[in-house]
């Protein structure tokens, strides 16, 4: 797969007007994080707290089949504004409302009251404050309320992702009397990567195309809050996951339900992907059930069903409680990136279904669990094929683990979306060719076939690995 910065050109400072709506919902805030937070060192002040009810929107899709994870699920910190539909949805929050875990601040200084972020000047200069969040977003909906200083405006744009054409759209625009000095929610959202990106350059249309980067920009006094998103995904059947040769764990299927138990056991998934938001539920049946999902793992055998990332499923809690994950190898926690980089906080207890979402981008990846965003990485390991010994940006395929003879762990309402290129990408360009240009189509061909050769040979030696 090519890498992200293929499909990323350099686009800076762009924002799209939608239209906005606003409906009541039932929300759950939660208790406050107990995390001792190892992130940019941020002056935390409180500031005037404003009675607006968090909000939802129309038009989303329709809710899963299943129920969502319960709210009142003891010790499990569901973000404020997230209510049970939102999580039946996908939805999760890019803000925690407490910290600033998973952004960075630049061109001014930023503080946080919950559940709000609030963004100043570093002078009288006028020059504006801005917040990004870090991982790249998938195809979908962002939702946000902001708060409009009375002298200055509010930017949220995307940046560094594939722009059709050049006008520039504030998404809240200059300072309407209605939107100032008060919450104003919003959304607006990104598109599917084009498979011919090269073939929109020059149209007469605005558009936004994933991955890109959010970003939060504004004078002083901007605030914002409640900044979730809603990927756009496709269900996945339980019934494309199948055992990987010698795997020993038990493997039944109860309508929509997978439960996987003893081990060591995998299933791996029909189709490789390498740039993707997962979403499914997942439920430890058993009291320090020890899982895992695998991603862009090598094609499994008997003797390596597993040479990929992986992020943990397991809610072993140490003596230092939530923020004190005690599972297998030092501890990484439900949501953990293992090997990588723990979950900051367990946001999940055994028994219980919770939802797990996980987004890969390149060399980025985050999880988030019920929600709240666990982890944060970046693979700066140099380049290798197998992800156990490097970094590999290379797609690859879906491997769900049954680790000991004592693994129970339920999934169900798998979700997918994709961000690699389709997989004829080449025979898009060369339906696109101008037939009077001899051999076009019959040179993509030979690229593509030549492309898939050396795929095929790629994986051989990997698997000899």
């Amino acid at each position: 797969m090519p890498s992200f910065k293929r499909f990323v050109p350099a686009y800076r400072g762009l924002a799209l007007l939608l239209p906005l709506a606003l409906v009541g919902c039932d929300v759950n805030r939660g208790e406050p994080l107990e995390i001792e937070w190892d992130d940019e060192e941020l002056a935390f002040e409180q500031w005037e707290e404003f009675e607006v009810g968090p909000p939802t929107f129309d038009e989303l899709p329709d809710p899963p089949a299943m129920p969502a994870a319960p709210l009142e699920a003891e010790g499990v910190h569901f973000p404020d504004g997230l209510s049970t539909e939102d999580l039946a949805r996908g939805r999760i929050a890019l803000f925690d409302g407490q910290t600033f875990f998973g952004w960075s601040v630049d061109g001014g200084e930023a503080s946080v009251a919950r559940p709000e972020m609030k963004l100043h000047d570093k002078d009288d200069s006028g020059c504006a404050a801005g917040a990004e969040f870090r991982m790249p977003l998938a195809a979908g909906t962002v939702h946000i309320e902001t708060w409009h200083p009375v002298d200055g405006e509010v930017w949220a744009s995307f940046a560094d992702g594939w722009v059709v054409g050049d006008r520039d759209y504030p998404f809240l625009p200059g300072k309407p009397a209605e939107t100032v000095d008060q919450w104003t929610p919003g959304q607006f959202g990104l598109n599917p990567p084009p498979a011919n990106p090269e073939s929109l350059e020059g149209a007469d249309i605005t558009g936004y195309f994933a991955p890109a980067i959010l970003g939060i920009r504004g004078n002083d006094g901007t605030a914002a809050r409640y900044i979730e998103f809603l990927p756009d995904t496709e269900l996945l059947s339980i019934d494309s996951f199948t055992p990987v040769d010698g795997s020993e764990a038990t493997v039944t299927r109860d309508g929509p339900e997978l439960h996987l138990t003893g081990g060591p056991g995998f299933l791996r998934s029909e189709q490789q992907y390498g740039d993707f938001v997962l979403q499914c539920e997942v439920k430890c049946n058993s009291k320090d059930s020890n899982s895992g999902i695998f991603f862009r793992t090598i094609e499994p055998t008997a003797d390596a069903p597993s040479n990929g990332y992986e992020m943990q499923l397991q809610n072993t809690l140490g003596p230092g409680g939530r923020t004190d994950p005690d599972d297998y190898q030092d501890g990484f926690g439900t949501g953990g990136i293992f090997r990588r980089q723990p979950a900051r906080y367990i946001n999940a207890n055994d028994g219980e279904w919770f939802h797990v979402t996980l987004f890969c981008v390149g060399n980025r990846m985050a999880t988030w669990v019920n929600g709240l965003q666990v982890t944060d990485f970046t693979d700066e390991r140099d380049l290798d094929p197998n992800p156990r010994k490097g970094r590999r940006d290379d797609a690859g395929y879906i491997v769900l683990q049954g680790h000991d003879p004592t693994t129970d762990v339920s999934f169900r309402n798998f979700r997918i979306q994709s961000l690699d290129p389709v997989s004829d990408a080449d025979a898009l360009e060369a339906e696109s060719a101008d037939p009077a240009e001899p051999g076009a189509i019959e040179e993509a061909a030979v690229e593509a076939a030549a492309a898939t050769d050396e795929a095929a040979d790629e994986a051989a030696e990997t698997v000899a690995d």
